[in-house]
C-alpha cells in the first residue's frame, strides 16, 4: 500500500511499515467522550462548525471538558468478535498514583483528575495514547536526515523524529525517557519530542525524586493490574530498555553506564541486532536485582 503514497521519500514509505490490511489481526477502536473544547468555545461553534467563536469582538477562550472518558475495544474484523487486549502493559490507574499528585510537579499531564494530555479531557487513558504513539510516527521524516545522535542537536528547523534510529514519540521510547529524566546519559538541544518544549532530561525530574531507586515499580507494579505488566522483567527489549539506558549503542556494543562513576567501554553482550538474545543474559531475577528491587 505504500506504493500509493504520493510526494514522499523512500525513507518515509519504509517508515510506515507494512500497511497491508489483514482482517484477522486485532484492531483497536477508541471512543473519546468529552474531548477537546466545549461547544461554543475556542473553534468549536455551537452549530458544529470549526471556526473561531467570537463574542464581543474577541475569540472565546477554550474551555475543555472537565471529566472526559475513553472507551477502547479490541476486536477481530473478520469475526466481529471482541478480543482481550494483546498488549496491556500499564494500567492508567497506576499512572494516576503519581499523575493525581499535583504536589509532585507542575509538569503537563498532572492534574487532580489524573493523567490528561493535549489539553483535552478525553485524552486520559494509555490504551488510547498507544494508538497514535507508535513506531510509525518516524514516517514524518522525509529522508532520515533529521535523525539525531550523540549531541542531540536538531537542525535550524527544530524538527526531529528519530533518536538513535527509534521514533522519538513511540510510546515506550517517549515515556521511559520522560520518567528516566535527569538520569539519562545523553542530553543537549533537541533531546525531546519533535517541535516540543519538553526536554527529556529535565521535564519529569520530580518523578525521579518520588521513585528513588524503585522507579520501575512505580509504573510496573507487582499487583498485576495490567495483563502484561511483567514484560519489563520477563521480556527485555532494545526499545524499552534502551530508552532509559541511552548510553548503549546496540549496533556497536559501546556502552556508557547509567552510573556515570563506572563508565564501561562495551556492552557485555556485544552488538545486538534484535531482542532474541536479551533474555539469555538479562534474566528476570537479574533484572530485578540490578534495579535494586
Amino acid at each position: 500500500m505504500t506504493a500509493g503514497l504520493t510526494a514522499v521519500s523512500a525513507f518515509k514509505q519504509s517508515g510506515t511499515g507494512n500497511l497491508t490490511y489483514d482482517p484477522n489481526l486485532p484492531h483497536r477502536i477508541a471512543i473519546l467522550i468529552g474531548s477537546g473544547s466545549v461547544r461554543g468555545t475556542s473553534t468549536n461553534n455551537s452549530n458544529g462548525t470549526n471556526q473561531p467563536v467570537i463574542s464581543g469582538g474577541s475569540a472565546v477562550a477554550a474551555l475543555n471538558f472537565n471529566r472526559g472518558k475513553t472507551i477502547t475495544y479490541d476486536f477481530i474484523p473478520s469475526t466481529n468478535k471482541i478480543k482481550a487486549r494483546q498488549r496491556d502493559i500499564v494500567s492508567v490507574n497506576t499512572c494516576n498514583n503519581c499523575h493525581k499528585d499535583v504536589t509532585a510537579t507542575t509538569t503537563s499531564g498532572i492534574t487532580t483528575r489524573g493523567l490528561i494530555f493535549h489539553g483535552a479531557g478525553g485524552r486520559n487513558d494509555v490504551t488510547q495514547c498507544v494508538t497514535c504513539h507508535t513506531d510509525q510516527t518516524k514516517a514524518q521524516s522525509t529522508t532520515g536526515g533529521d535523525q539525531v545522535s550523540s549531541s542531540y542537536s536538531f537542525g535550524a528547523t527544530g524538527n526531529g523524529f528519530l533518536l538513535d534510529g527509534e521514533s522519538v514519540v513511540d510510546f515506550p521510547v517517549m515515556v521511559h525517557k520522560f520518567h528516566m529524566s535527569s538520569n539519562l546519559i545523553k542530553s543537549g538541544a533537541g533531546y525531546y519530542p519533535a517541535s516540543s518544549s519538553y526536554p527529556f532530561p529535565t521535564k519529569a525530574a520530580a518523578f525521579i525524586t518520588k521513585a528513588s531507586s524503585q522507579l520501575c515499580y512505580n509504573c510496573h507494579t507487582t499487583n498485576k493490574t495490567a495483563r502484561n505488566e511483567d514484560n519489563w522483567k520477563t521480556r527485555p527489549s532494545k526499545i524499552a530498555c534502551g530508552a532509559c539506558h541511552d548510553g548503549l549503542n546496540f549496533s556497536s556494543g559501546l556502552l556508557t553506564s547509567v552510573n556515570r562513576s563506572n563508565l564501561m567501554p562495551t556492552h557485555g553482550g556485544g552488538a545486538q541486532v534484535d531482542d532474541s538474545k536479551c533474555a539469555g543474559c538479562h534474566t528476570t531475577s537479574n533484572i530485578i536485582s540490578k534495579h535494586g528491587l
